[in-house]
C-alpha cells in the first residue's frame, strides 16, 4: 500500500491489508515500535496533505481498479465523502483541491483540479503527483492497458503535454524531488531489474 510522511516529518501513515480482512490504516512516529490503528477501517490512503488531511480510497480491487475517495483528519472523525471512479489522486498545494486519475473500462483521463480535464487517453494513466513547487502535474502513461510499458508526462496548464522519457518495457511508482525540479520514479530499462531513477 502506500505510506506518506506527516507534515512534521516525525511520523508516516501508511494501510496494510492481511488476507481475509479488510484494510486499515495506521500511523508509525519514528523512533517507536509501536503502530498506531487509525479509526479508519475499509480505507486504503491516497495522499496526506501539507495539513494532515488525509484522501483515502474506498474499493474492492478484485472487482474494479476505480475507487471512491473521502477525505479525514489525521486526529480522527468521520470520512467525508469527495468523488468516485478515482484511480490515483493527490493534494494540490494548497491542501484544498486535488488532482486525480478518473476512468472507466474505455478511457482515463488526469484532472486538475478534480473536474478539469488535463489530459486523456484510451490507455492506463496513473499514479498522478503534484509538484511541491509549480502546480505541474506528473503523471505515467501505459499507452495499451494491462500493460506495464510506459513514459511519464508533465502537464501544465495552457501547455502542451511534455514526455520525460520514452517508453520503457516496465514504469511504476513516481514521485517529484521536493526540489520541484526532477521526476522520480521506479522502472526497468530493459525489462529486468526494476530500480529507482530521475
Amino acid at each position: 500500500s502506500n505510506a506518506f510522511f506527516t507534515r512534521d516529518g516525525k511520523s508516516i501513515v501508511y494501510s496494510a491489508r492481511w488476507t481475509g480482512e479488510t484494510w486499515k490504516t495506521y500511523l508509525h512516529r519514528l523512533g517507536s515500535s509501536e503502530h498506531e490503528p487509525l479509526k479508519l477501517e475499509g480505507y486504503g490512503i491516497a495522499s496526506v496533505s501539507d495539513s494532515d488531511e488525509l484522501v483515502l480510497f474506498s474499493y474492492d480491487p478484485k472487482i474494479t481498479r476505480y475507487g471512491t475517495i473521502v477525505r479525514a483528519e489525521l486526529s480522527g472523525g468521520v470520512p467525508q465523502y469527495i468523488d468516485e471512479n478515482i484511480k490515483s489522486v493527490d493534494w494540490a498545494l494548497d491542501g484544498k483541491h486535488i488532482a486525480c486519475v478518473r476512468g472507466d473500462d474505455k478511457e482515463d483521463q488526469v484532472e486538475y483540479p478534480a473536474g478539469r480535464v488535463m489530459h486523456s487517453t484510451h490507455g492506463s494513466l496513473g499514479p498522478v503527483r503534484v509538484s511541491p513547487t509549480d502546480g505541474a502535474v506528473a503523471v505515467i502513461e501505459h499507452p495499451l492497458r494491462g500493460d506495464t510499458a510506459g513514459y511519464i508526462l508533465v502537464l501544465e496548464r495552457n501547455r502542451t503535454p511534455r514526455k520525460l522519457i520514452e517508453p520503457w518495457p516496465h514504469i511504476a511508482g513516481i514521485g517529484w524531488h521536493p526540489s520541484g525540479q526532477e521526476v522520480w520514479f521506479t522502472g526497468s530499462k530493459d525489462g529486468s531489474t526494476t530500480g529507482l531513477w530521475a
